[in-house]
């Protein structure tokens, strides 16, 4: 529940912040880079989360709030700092005729991805994580799917680096 409370807060500034500081950057460094910070920053933070030993620093936070949760409040901002800059993006270099189809494509992946396939992964490799980590290997099992946030940042850098090209004229 705290989890829910903490990181859906943190998203939906996250999401507001990324609207107004991808049109500030995209002028000069172009609309990629807050989508690849923020890949990387929430990254970090979530392993720091699933990492982060139980009860240490309990105390230096809010009775009854485990200092954990901070790591996963930052994780959530970073993590939806992609949302607009991408979507702005996409929204750029696809034709007027078929915005709204590329905006329905890129959404259903992913739910797709993100609701169906990630929580079942998560779950089989927690189920084979099992004897060898016992009741830790759910923990395990979510750090290993967090890892395909390293798959997008590599995609985009591929995006900028192809962007720079002047294949894809940036975003003014």
């Amino acid at each position: 529940m705290m989890a829910g409370f903490f990181g859906g807060g943190a998203a939906a500034i996250g999401i507001l912040s990324s609207g107004y500081l991808a049109d500030r950057i995209a002028r000069r460094k172009g609309v990629l880079w807050l989508p690849i910070l923020g890949h990387i920053l929430g990254w970090v933070f979530i392993v720091i989360y699933f990492l982060w030993p139980k009860g240490l620093g309990d105390d230096l936070f809010f009775a009854g709030i485990p200092f954990a949760m901070l790591f996963c409040t930052l994780a959530s901002f970073f993590s939806v700092w992609w949302v607009s800059p991408c979507l702005t993006l996409l929204t750029s270099i696809v034709p007027g005729t078929q915005r709204a189809l590329a905006i329905s494509m890129q959404t259903v992946l992913i739910t797709f991805l993100g609701i169906g396939v990630g929580p079942m992964l998560v779950g089989v490799l927690s189920e084979v994580f099992s004897e060898v980590a016992g009741v830790e290997s759910l923990r395990y099992a979510l750090l290993i799917s967090t890892s395909t946030t390293l798959i997008s940042v590599f995609l985009l850098f591929k995006l900028k680096s192809y962007q720079a090209k002047q294949l894809i004229k940036p975003i003014q």
